[in-house]
């Protein structure tokens, strides 16, 4: 096992066209709270993982309109992050940050897309434990998520260079079952399914622990391998999860790279009961993509809100009844 090195997050990331509706977004649908405003971003808190929302005044908006735009990570020592990403054979750009202190900038393209800064400086907001504790929000970060093209690129990066411990690894197919009908005038009608199964799509997904929360790496894979969500529960004789389209899912990941590339997806915000979330947060002006919970990863319900009505950050509600 990698040694652990002592990289934590520091925040997430957002550059959006109109910072104002995203903030009413995080306040008011996703429940954040807001911290103290520092110089030239807002910042929130989601649990114990602060969002910083820049001004589009001050930064660079991308063209794209995609506000989740970089991870920051902590780490008490650069010296030690950046001799285990050279040895790696890996570029590792120093630099300062607003505040004077040193940062390293790691290219996107070496990390599955995602645009990563790692400091030394202190946590927003103070650090835990301390009497500046930053206030913390009832709901927190699930997970972001990642579209990926080598999942295998990203576990050596993150498990292998920086020590990161996995979480948890699935693969999610889905298959085509054929059925057979039988209709008799004398024997009536009967079913029977065929032994024979025809593969459509299937999602692999990495779960990386940084902090609270985790990094979610979906590729989309060869769907010649791993049970369905129902074939496994039925196996642990444990009921499945409500199903959801797995191949819409996979085409989702699809899409984002051919039209943005790999790297950060999406945010997943913990709840104890995604349909009321959901409701909550249609009733708050939020447009739906499912007006209900589906089957998610890691036996969770998921629910996804429409990124017209959220500043285009896509964001879903996930419960994980055997998790919290």
């Amino acid at each position: 096992m990698p040694e652990v090195i002592s990289v934590e997050l520091h925040h997430i990331g957002l550059v959006p066209s109109d910072p104002e509706h995203l903030g009413r977004v995080l306040l008011e649908i996703v429940g954040a709270s807001e911290l103290p405003r520092s110089d030239g971003h807002r910042d929130f808190a989601l649990g114990r993982t602060v969002l910083r929302l820049h001004d589009a005044a001050l930064e660079e908006v991308p063209e794209d309109g995609r506000p989740l735009r970089y991870l920051a990570l902590r780490a008490p020592d650069l010296g030690e992050v950046t001799a285990r990403v050279e040895a790696a054979g890996l570029d590792a750009a120093k630099g300062r940050g607003r505040d004077g202190r040193g940062e390293i900038l790691l290219r996107p393209e070496q990390w599955g897309g995602i645009p990563l800064v790692v400091t030394d400086s202190a946590l927003p907001g103070g650090d835990p434990g301390t009497a500046g504790e930053r206030p913390t929000s009832g709901r927190k970060v699930d997970h972001v998520g990642v579209a990926c093209e080598d999942l295998q690129l990203v576990r050596d990066r993150f498990c292998g260079t920086l020590g990161l411990l996995k979480e948890s690894e699935e693969t999610d197919t889905e298959m085509l079952v054929p059925v057979e009908q039988f209709t008799s005038d004398k024997y009536g009608s009967w079913m029977a399914t065929q032994r024979r199964k025809a593969s459509t799509s299937a999602i692999r997904a990495l779960f990386v622990t940084l902090s609270d929360l985790e990094l979610e790496f979906l590729e989309d894979a060869d769907p010649d391998g791993g049970p369905t969500a129902g074939a496994a529960a039925a196996s642990e004789g444990t009921e499945a999860p409500r199903g959801g389209s797995q191949g819409a899912d996979s085409r989702v990941i699809s899409r984002h790279i051919e039209r943005f590339g790999p790297g950060l997806a999406h945010l997943a915000v913990a709840v104890p009961d995604v349909d009321t979330a959901l409701r909550q947060a249609h009733e708050a002006g939020a447009e739906l993509v499912d007006s209900q919970g589906r089957g998610g990863a890691r036996r969770s319900q998921i629910g996804f809100l429409h990124p017209r009505s959220t500043g285009k950050l896509l964001i879903h509600f996930v419960e994980h009844p055997e998790r919290w």
